[in-house]
């Protein structure tokens, strides 16, 4: 699940720059959070950290993603707390950043060739490709940005399941979090529902 964040995270970056934070660790000037109202601009979005780095971004200050590898996992809850925090996070990233959130399907090529193969057998190459880059990416990210060692028979599977979340990500506002329902506005921010 690492290399494929951060593969999106550093695209992003390669693409536009760091515009957003990310991330359970995330730092700020004083100055930086008062020019943004504080935190009390910030307490109502899902995504606090990507809205800090957001707002600090489009005040002028420099957004740098940090070289140092903070552990966080997110596999270790059981199955159903798992899938809930992974179709918000979905849910969120797309207020978040809506053509990124779509421009997802590129980093993320072998659900898709998967299904074109299942479809269209003889363009079997096309998968073979797909793995390939997606090995490449995995590796490059693993060594480069985690310096963690690559899971290889997770890397389908995590592939797939990601897919399935991407895809329903595009539906639905409401999010479940902490045992309550939230409703997800347009604007990133959210609000309880009960």
């Amino acid at each position: 699940m690492n290399t494929e964040f951060w593969s999106g995270v550093l695209v992003a970056r390669l693409i536009e720059g760091m515009k957003f934070a990310v991330g359970p660790t995330t730092a700020a000037r004083k100055r930086v959070l008062e020019e943004i109202s504080g935190w009390d601009r910030l307490k109502d979005y899902l995504a606090e950290d990507f809205m800090l780095g957001a707002l600090a971004a489009a005040n002028g200050h420099r957004v740098i993603l940090s070289r140092y590898v903070v552990e966080h996992r997110i596999g270790s809850e059981p199955l159903r707390r798992n899938f809930s925090h992974r179709l918000r996070w979905a849910r969120s990233t797309r207020r978040s950043r809506p053509a990124g959130y779509v421009g997802q399907v590129f980093t993320n090529p072998l659900p898709i060739a998967l299904l074109l193969v299942a479809v269209r057998p003889g363009w079997w190459p096309l998968l073979a490709v797909a793995c390939i880059l997606r090995a490449a990416a995995a590796r490059f990210v693993a060594r480069n940005a985690l310096a963690s060692p690559v899971r290889w028979a997770f890397v389908p599977l995590q592939d797939v399941l990601s897919f399935a979340f991407w895809l329903a990500g595009f539906f639905g506002n409401r999010i479940r979090w902490r045992g309550r329902t939230y409703r997800l506005l347009q604007d990133g921010r959210f609000e309880l529902v009960r």
